[in-house]
C-alpha cells in the first residue's frame, strides 16, 4: 500500500487538473462561443406538430429564429404550412406552378427566406421571361417516402404543372418502403453535448482532407463504393420504386416529374480537390439514377459537377461546414444552374414536360 498510495494521489492530482482544465474551457466556451443551436419560438409554439402519416407537418401561421454558430436566421411558416411568402390559390391563366418537395435542403435550412435555392430558382426564371410559381413544400427531415406521402396530400390544393423532388444521398440512408407504418420524422430532436467538443470538432472538419477521411469512417461509406454494397442496392432498390410511384402519380394528373440530386458536401469536396480515394466513387447516386430516369422517362438534374466546379474554382465554402446544409453562397450556385436547366426545358417543350 504504501507503494500504490503514491501513486494513486498522484493520478488524482492529475485527473482533477485536467477536469478543471476541461471544464473551464467547457464554461468559456459556452459563455464566449457557444455551439449549440437555440430555437426561439416567437409564437410561443412549436414548429412542428404530430402528424401520424408524415411524422410531422408544419404548424401555420409560425415563426421561429434559429441561432447556432455557424448561422442565424428566421423560419416563417405561412398559414398554408409553407415556408413560402405567396399563399396560392387558384392558378392564373398562363402559369406553370412548380411543387418543389424536399428535406431540410429543399426548405432552405441555415438561411433566410430570400437566400433559399428555391427562392433563387423562382426569380431566375421569372427574370428569364416563364411565368412560373414555385410552391416551396420543402420539410425538414423528410425523405423520399414522405414526400410521396406529402405530393398525395397535397396535390390537389396546389394543382401543380410539374413536381420538382429534391433528393440527396442521405434519403437513401433512411427511405423504407411505402407501406411502412408509424414514421419517426421530427423537426428538432434536442441532443446533449460539451460545447468544447463541438468547437475541437469544427475545427478538424475545416480541412477538407480530413473533413473527406472522417465521412469516409462511417457507414455512409456504403453508398459510395465502386462495388455496390448489399445495403446500398437495398436502398437503391426502394428508392427507385418511391420515385416510380411519385413519377406515377403526377402522370396520371398531367404533371411532370423532375428530380434535383443535390450532393452532400463530402461529395464536392471530393470531386473539387481529385482526391484519391481508392473503392470510392463520390458519383455513384448519380451514376445509378441517371440511368434509371432514362429509361422511366423522367428528368433527373446531376448538380455535383457544378458545384465542385464553383468550390474548385472560387474557394469558397458552399455549405455550412459542420452543420452540412448549403450556404448562402451554396445555395446561389444551386439555384442558378436548377434555374437554367429547367428554364431551358420549358423554353424547349412548353407544357410538354
Amino acid at each position: 500500500m504504501k507503494r500504490i498510495w503514491p501513486r494513486v494521489k498522484a493520478l488524482a492530482v492529475i485527473t482533477a487538473i485536467t477536469g478543471f482544465l476541461f471544464f473551464s474551457f467547457e464554461g468559456a466556451t459556452r459563455l464566449f462561443f457557444p455551439q449549440n443551436v437555440r430555437i426561439v419560438d416567437l409564437n410561443q409554439e412549436t414548429l412542428g406538430v404530430r402528424d401520424s402519416v408524415l411524422g410531422y407537418h408544419y404548424r401555420p401561421d409560425t415563426r421561429v429564429v434559429i441561432r447556432g454558430p455557424e448561422f442565424s436566421c428566421n423560419y416563417v411558416i405561412n398559414e398554408q404550412g409553407l415556408r413560402d411568402a405567396v399563399v396560392y390559390g387558384p392558378k392564373s391563366p398562363g402559369v406553370i406552378r412548380i411543387l418543389l418537395l424536399g428535406d431540410s435542403f429543399a426548405f432552405g435550412a441555415g438561411c433566410e427566406y430570400a437566400d433559399t435555392w428555391a427562392v433563387i430558382l423562382e426569380d431566375e426564371l421569372k427574370t428569364a421571361g416563364h411565368k412560373v410559381e414555385v410552391v416551396k413544400a420543402g420539410m425538414v427531415g423528410f425523405d423520399t417516402r414522405t414526400e410521396m406521402l406529402y405530393l398525395e396530400r397535397i396535390f390537389s390544393r396546389f394543382d401543380p404543372d410539374l413536381i420538382l423532388v429534391a433528393l440527396l444521398p442521405n434519403d437513401l440512408f433512411t427511405n423504407t418502403p411505402v407501406e411502412a407504418a408509424d414514421p419517426d420524422t421530427a423537426f428538432v430532436k434536442g441532443s446533449f453535448l460539451f460545447h468544447s467538443v463541438t468547437l475541437l470538432k469544427r475545427l478538424l472538419v475545416s480541412r477538407d482532407w480530413l473533413y473527406v477521411r472522417l465521412y469516409l469512417s462511417t457507414g455512409r461509406r456504403d453508398f459510395f463504393l465502386d462495388e455496390p454494397s448489399a445495403v446500398f442496392k437495398r436502398q437503391i432498390r426502394v428508392t427507385k420504386a418511391l420515385l416510380l410511384q411519385g413519377q406515377r402519380f403526377a402522370r396520371n394528373r398531367g404533371a411532370g416529374f423532375l428530380v434535383l440530386s443535390i450532393p452532400q458536401q463530402f461529395q464536392v469536396l471530393a470531386e473539387a480537390r481529385d482526391y484519391e480515394l481508392h473503392g470510392i466513387d463520390p458519383r455513384a447516386v448519380d451514376r445509378v439514377f441517371l440511368r434509371f430516369a432514362e429509361e422511366e422517362g423522367f428528368i433527373w438534374i446531376p448538380t455535383l459537377e457544378t458545384l465542385a466546379t464553383a468550390y474548385k474554382t472560387e474557394n469558397k465554402n458552399l455549405y455550412f461546414r459542420y452543420d452540412g446544409h448549403l450556404n448562402r453562397e451554396g445555395s446561389r450556385v444551386l439555384g442558378l444552374h436548377a434555374a437554367k436547366v429547367i428554364g431551358d426545358r420549358l423554353a424547349r417543350l412548353g407544357k410538354a414536360y
